[in-house]
């Protein structure tokens, strides 16, 4: 496996920086671009059991229980979550919102997520990302039905794949291909 069947979510990906060329430099297209990547994705495997993940986020506040780490990882079928009543689509719906939202939907992941959000300091770009107009945008252009972020593939009417599903494996690929040509040309 090379990775050359990946190329075209690469080259998605690479023309969603095209947004960033008037209020970045090449070399911090990655401070978006990067960050984005990782939370499109993580929001494409958690969809499908967003609610879930708020229906045991709900019961367990009824109850009287703070966030159960332990028990929102078993609703989402992973070792991590989302409790932000948002999907990143769900996000545009409210653009005169968007960046109060954003933030938002980022405080709602998993502690374990949060910290990979912050070694990015994702949240920093949220401001400039708004302040240069590019914010909606660029969140429309990440959930664009053009590829496929999620594990599972795209089914059109017929049931047939549209998309295949994104492995572990290929996001893998995806990413360092992704870093791979930020070193190239970002900083270059």
């Amino acid at each position: 496996m090379d990775g050359t069947q990946f190329q075209p979510i690469v080259n998605f990906i690479w023309n969603i920086a095209d947004l960033l060329r008037d209020h970045y430099t090449k070399g911090k297209y990655r401070d978006v671009i990067l960050p984005m990547t990782v939370i499109r994705r993580l929001d494409a495997v958690l969809e499908p059991t967003k609610v879930k993940v708020l229906q045991k986020q709900r019961e367990d506040e009824e109850q009287g229980f703070p966030k159960r780490h332990k028990y929102l990882c078993k609703a989402s079928g992973f070792d991590f979550y989302n409790t932000s009543h948002f999907t990143l689509k769900e996000l545009t719906a409210h653009p005169a919102e968007l960046k109060a939202n954003f933030k938002n939907y980022l405080e709602g992941f998993s502690p374990n997520v949060k910290d990979i959000l912050e070694k990015f300091k994702f949240e920093v770009q949220l401001d400039t990302l708004d302040k240069a107009g590019i914010l909606f945008e660029l969140v429309q252009e990440f959930c664009s039905t053009k590829v496929n972020f999620s594990i599972s593939p795209v089914l059109n009417n017929q049931g047939k794949v549209v998309h295949q599903g994104l492995s572990n494996l290929g996001m893998g690929y995806v990413f360092e291909e992704l870093i791979r040509k930020a070193n190239l040309i970002w900083c270059g």
